[in-house]
Parts: structure tokens; sequence; C-alpha cells
């Protein structure tokens, strides 16, 4: 009795894992140097509420299969990002830098190449992500704040390849 007990708990722990953490694997170079193409992180898919500094999956903003940015057709994608401004925080880009609420992100976090984007609100409900390799990532600089129903979950950490696995992906804030 007590197997047939400790089997059902077992077979209940897996289901609700499963349900509620994904495998995803990196494909673009976009989160370099936290995230390389080839990692595999696992993305708790129950999280919805995000922190500056999470890395977030999501399927691309956009219900037109024919809307095209950066040079391809994002309908129905995958993407995976860092969450750099929350809903309802004012956002801007100067000087090379990333200020929210007036006052600059300290850190490479807070960097940016050449961009310039006037003082933006967002907008309830959104958040402005951005890839860690600025200059390789087409994100919340060219198609705007990125509404939290498009959310698919949080990376949380590097399961494969063996020599990344394990690393905790917020520990890794460029």
């Amino acid at each position: 009795m007590v197997l047939i007990v400790v089997s059902a708990v077992f077979v209940l722990a897996v289901l609700a894992a499963g349900l509620s953490l994904r495998l995803t694997a990196i494909r673009s170079t976009s989160m370099r140097p936290a995230l390389l193409e080839g990692d595999y992180v696992v993305v708790n898919r129950l999280a919805r509420k995000f922190r500056r500094g999470d890395i977030v999956l999501f399927r691309f903003p956009t219900e037109n299969p024919e809307h095209s940015v950066c040079g391809e057709k994002p309908y129905g994608k995958q993407y995976i990002k860092r969450v750099i401004g929350l809903p309802g925080e004012e956002l801007e880009i100067r000087d090379r830098a990333v200020y929210v609420d007036g006052k600059r992100i300290e850190g490479a976090m807070g960097v940016v190449q050449r961009e310039r984007i006037p003082s933006i609100k967002m907008p309830e409900g959104s958040y402005f992500v951005m890839g860690d390799n600025r200059a390789r990532s087409c994100d919340s600089r060219v198609w705007g704040a990125l509404p939290g129903k498009y959310t698919l979950g949080r990376a949380e950490f590097t399961i494969y390849p063996p020599d990344r696995r394990d690393r905790l992906v917020r520990q890794f804030l460029p």
C-alpha cells in the first residue's frame, strides 16, 4: 500500500513539473554572453510577473502573420530577452544609457550602443525587453513594449551543455 501511495505521489510530481516547466533551446546570439546558441534553459511557465533583469520567453507580439520586422516575419515565433522596463515605468535611452523613471540603470544592463529613444511610459501589464547582445538583438527598441499576454515564462537556469549546467540565469546579469 505504501508503495502505491509513493508511486502515485511521484507520478503527480512529475506531471506537475511537466505542466509548469519547459525546456527551451537558445537558437540565436541575441542573449550572449548570458545564453549561448545551443544552450538549453528551463523555463518556469507559471511565472507571469517579472522583475528587471529576468529573462523571459515570449511569443512575438503580433497577431498579423504578414507583419515583418528586422528582416523576418516573426508571427508565432518564440524569443527570449531580458526585462529592462516594468509596467508603469517611464523609460528613455540617451547618451548610450538606459534611464528608468529618470534614473540611470547601472552596470551593463543599462548600456546601449548608440540608440536614442525618447521617454516612453510602459503600458500596464507590458515590459520593455532587450537582448544582452545589443548589437544583434531585435527587441523593444525596434517593436515597442511586450504585452504580458505574450509571455510564456521566465528562464530559471541552464541545463545543457554540461559545462554550463546549473547556472542560474539571473546571476549572470550583463
